[in-house]
């Protein structure tokens, strides 16, 4: 990834880095999503049906404005089946 200047952690999911084929980069193979509401962050590999890191955003404010001021991502509304 070109933008991992001042990165301090890069979530991956174990599972997805054992399996990938070797010519395929992780960044290919990996199928994440990220999920939040009021309360909750959640990154979900949905290759593997797993939660990989749920954080509890009720208790940083601050870290709940940063996440919706992010301009360089699609949110969309679940759709419930």
């Amino acid at each position: 990834m070109q933008n991992m200047i001042n990165t301090v952690l890069y979530l991956r999911c174990k599972k997805c880095k054992e399996e990938k084929p070797p010519e395929v980069s992780i960044e290919d193979y990996a199928r994440l999503e990220i999920f939040f509401s009021q309360s909750q962050l959640k990154i979900h590999c949905l290759r593997h049906d797993t939660t990989l890191i749920t954080i509890d955003l009720k208790a940083d404010q601050d870290v709940l404005d940063k996440l919706f001021s992010f301009k360089n991502w699609q949110a969309e509304s679940p759709v419930l089946h």
